[in-house]
């Protein structure tokens, strides 16, 4: 079995790919937040005499909630310049190129480059809701939108990743 298809990357898939990278970041950051801010307020400001200690919880988590929200608010945006600045420097992003998974591995081709990853080669391969990634390493991968899929085209590409690929790299969704 071979699944083979042409991608060009858009601005929008690429920061839909940064975003599914940082995701945990995302999640943890608020919740250190909505932790650290009212345990610090309570350490810096403690409660005056005759007051009930858990009346700083009051204070401090819409302290931490405004907080989390804008620290996550502000991340999102700023990973949607720096994808678009990534994207715009990136003439490799921006050219169509061919895709190619079977089962001796990956391949890309375009007419700037031409690269193959042998199974053993790949860092592992994930997904979210509008793509799948393939990683050659900690922090590159080959981005294949699910908006180019015809109908059964992602269940080729799970068949032959779940054959070729060990289960601790195949972060795809069971389905």
């Amino acid at each position: 079995m071979e699944f083979r298809k042409k991608v060009l990357t858009s601005n929008d898939d690429y920061y839909r790919f940064n975003l599914n990278h940082i995701k945990m970041r995302l999640l943890v950051n608020p919740i250190s937040f909505l932790i650290l801010v009212p345990a610090a307020l309570y350490v810096v400001f403690p409660p005056p005499a005759g007051m009930h200690p858990l009346f700083m919880l009051f204070i401090g988590i819409p302290i931490a909630l405004f907080f989390a929200a804008l620290l996550t608010w502000l991340s999102i945006r700023s990973l949607k310049k720096q994808s678009k600045k990534q994207y715009d420097s990136s003439k490799m992003l921006q050219t169509e190129a061919e895709v190619t998974i079977s089962g001796s591995g990956v391949a890309e081709t375009s007419e700037l480059a031409q690269a193959e990853y042998a199974w053993a080669d790949i860092y592992k391969v994930s997904e979210s809701g509008s793509g799948i990634y393939i990683y050659v390493s900690r922090l590159t991968a080959l981005i294949i939108p699910k908006r180019l899929f015809s109908t059964g085209e992602d269940a080729d590409i799970r068949a032959i990743v779940c054959a070729n690929l060990p289960a601790a790299k195949n972060k795809l969704k069971r389905k």
